[in-house]
């Protein structure tokens, strides 16, 4: 039993991609992700993510659901993480697989809502003791998709330095038209360092 064990480990060891390829696609076949920062004053996240400033941010509240629910923060490190058959713990292994980035990316400051695909038989007996509120929550889940959540949970929307007048008066149509009352924020270039100003 010990020999079969260390033959198992020893493969792992010398054999790492293909059980970490096989762990990642069956874990991205159940989870949806979507990905936001703390920072949204963040001078590389906009020409990365926000079209060069000429995009918009938008700020949500983060205690309510599906984010008081689902959401995590991004672990930054120098070195791979360590996945595969010698983790017991789902929630670590997952952790580990979808919540780790190179120390590179830090400056994003990225925090993930994961969405877990429901499997009504084996979940069930797992949130059966839990408080209804709870199952209702983990029942919404269905892994990558679209989800709906109140129109009050967007809290501001904030214009890159170059949005342009057009697409601003687009967002703003957006807003009446969804009855919504976010706060207008603009973004602009410091004048004396480098940093965006909100």
């Amino acid at each position: 039993e010990k020999l079969r064990l260390r033959r198992k480990l020893e493969h792992f060891y010398l054999h790492p991609e293909r059980e970490q390829e096989i762990g990642l696609n069956a874990l991205t076949s159940n989870w949806g992700m979507y990905s936001m920062s703390e920072d949204p004053s963040s001078v590389l996240m906009w020409p990365h993510y926000a079209d060069s400033h000429r995009g918009i941010c938008l700020e949500f509240r983060t205690d309510v659901w599906p984010f008081n629910f689902s959401l995590w923060p991004v672990v930054y490190t120098s070195e791979y993480p360590l996945v595969g058959t010698v983790i017991n713990d789902p929630e670590e292994h997952m952790r580990r697989m979808i919540l780790t980035k190179a120390v590179d990316w830090s400056y994003e400051k990225e925090w993930r809502a994961l969405m877990r695909r429901f499997n009504h038989e084996a979940d069930e007996k797992v949130i059966a003791r839990e408080p209804d509120e709870m199952k209702r929550l983990w029942r919404l889940q269905h892994g990558a998709g679209h989800y709906e959540f109140c129109k009050d949970y967007l809290t501001a929307v904030i214009f890159g330095i170059r949005t342009t007048d057009s697409d601003k008066q687009k967002v703003l149509r957006w807003i009446h038209a969804g009855n919504l009352n976010p706060r207008l924020l603009q973004a602009t270039l410091n004048g004396t360092r480098f940093q965006i100003d909100i």
